[in-house]
């Protein structure tokens, strides 16, 4: 089916019929294609969206919070970050005419309308889940609300959290799940506040100054060396990874994009501002309980010397975030705007606990599967078995993109060796004669070492 099309003297202007046409039209570009490359260094546009496991969403229903680790889960999240951001400004470190093209694609013009039909579909799919999970009900005032604040304020123990800093701190291999956990909030926390920085337009009176003093503080008062994303990069570079945004993308859970997504979507959405400040409120007054945990695990895997200046910058900054948000934001806006200001302020700080125990459960869940692979060869001895295994071929040096396990799946090597990558640095190699079962809902990707010959089984692990 052609699209419409609208000319003028100087462009051509299509607009997508359908969903489908528009999905090809933003993803056809090159940035977005399958590469043989797993990190990209000091180019934050090059971002591979499809793999060979994508067969398209379902878009006449919604996902599960638990069908978030899915395959087409990760892929729909990796789409929609990819429009967001292109309202942000990303630069690589040296000369950009190393990159031209890929700025060029990236910040295209004739991607935007493909991407605002895409985004709107997809924010039904993924969205739908957290805001049906949350069931606001009662009569709520402010009184209560404050009573409801106070009483998360003083029992508030991010026990999940918690949970998952002490797990990295005893695996076998507990630097390399700390920088699996750093890679995956690196998709945020080195664009801090670019998505909270979409409320600063407009006119909304008091709190939007007030807004505009945390972001302020956000960005270090004007000092670049204390920018809290630049100080994100220096604990990246403490521990050898890369420091430019988006360089471990291939790496990037979907449960970790999801959280940095959600909080796109209700400050893009501007009907959502009063979700998001109920987030805001939630994130700030929790942040620095988080970062406790976090500063207690670095110092325990790496050190006591360990870089952990973001990390105590928020735990001194963030109390008085709290504070402001609650006092001059979120108070004044509730006087002013009543129920329904109020009822979604509830809503956003509800949401984004739904979400925040998301990106928990999904980095605890893959970092499991990295324990057990560290525990030794017994993994890649299972021998597998299925009604219909399928017979394939790969070239050496080629790089199946990676993507979530939808299902148990088991690889048989029959003839050349294929690495298995898991995490940062993290990877096995299986030869001739060797067998290894991916665990549903975990990231992997594969790269062939050299020519290969292998079975992928789909119904079932045995062991010998």
């Amino acid at each position: 089916m052609s699209p419409f099309t609208h000319k003028s003297a100087k462009h051509t202007i299509s607009i997508p019929q359908s969903f489908d046409e528009a999905l090809q039209s933003f993803v056809n570009r090159d940035i977005y294609a399958a590469s043989k490359e797993l990190i990209f260094n000091d180019n934050p546009f090059r971002r591979p969206l499809l793999n060979d496991e994508f067969n398209g969403w379902p878009m006449d229903s919604e996902y599960t919070l638990d069908e978030l680790t899915s395959n087409e889960s990760l892929v729909a999240n990796r789409v929609i970050l990819s429009i967001y951001e292109q309202d942000y400004v990303f630069l690589p470190r040296s000369n950009l005419a190393n990159q031209l093209d890929d700025f060029k694609q990236f910040y295209d013009r004739d991607a935007r309308v493909p991407g605002e039909i895409i985004a709107c579909e997809l924010e039904k799919l993924l969205f739908s889940s957290v805001s049906n999970t949350v069931h606001i009900s009662g009569d709520w005032d402010l009184k209560s609300f404050e009573a409801y604040f106070e009483d998360f304020k003083q029992n508030f123990r991010a026990e999940k959290f918690a949970e998952l800093m002490q797990f990295i701190s005893t695996m076998r291999d507990p630097q390399a799940g700390a920088k699996m956990f750093l890679v995956q909030m690196a998709g945020d926390f080195l664009v801090e506040a670019s998505a909270m920085a979409r409320n600063l337009g407009g006119n909304y009176g008091s709190a939007q100054s007030e807004l505009f003093k945390v972001i302020i503080d956000e960005c270090g008062y004007g000092v670049f060396q204390t920018k809290h994303s630049t100080m994100f990069e220096s604990v990246l570079k403490s521990q050898n990874l890369h420091h430019i945004p988006h360089a471990y993308w291939q790496l990037y859970l979907p449960t970790s994009m999801y959280l940095n997504n959600y909080y796109n979507y209700i400050c893009r959405d501007h009907a959502k501002v009063f979700r998001y400040f109920g987030a805001i409120l939630q994130v700030e007054t929790a942040f620095q309980t988080t970062c406790e945990l976090m500063i207690g695990m670095m110092k325990s895997v790496f050190g006591t010397d360990a870089h952990v200046d973001y990390f105590s910058e928020h735990v001194k900054i963030d109390g008085h975030h709290s504070r402001m948000v609650m006092q001059k934001i979120v108070v004044p806006l509730i006087k002013t705007h009543g129920e329904f200001a109020l009822k979604e302020i509830v809503r956003g700080f509800e949401e984004s606990l739904v979400v925040g125990d998301r990106f928990t459960a999904g980095l605890r869940h893959q970092l499991a599967w990295i324990d057990r692979m560290d525990q030794g060869l017994d993994l890649r001895q299972l021998l597998v078995e299925s009604n219909n295994p399928s017979l394939k071929h790969a070239a050496q040096g080629d790089l199946c993109g990676t993507q979530m396990a939808n299902q148990d799946i088991g690889y048989q090597v029959l003839s050349g060796s294929l690495d298995f990558i898991f995490g940062v640095d993290k990877h096995i190699t299986l030869r001739a004669g060797e067998s290894l079962m991916i665990p549903q809902g975990v990231l992997y990707g594969v790269s062939v070492v050299e020519d290969a010959e292998y079975r992928e089984h789909r119904t079932g692990v045995v062991s010998p």
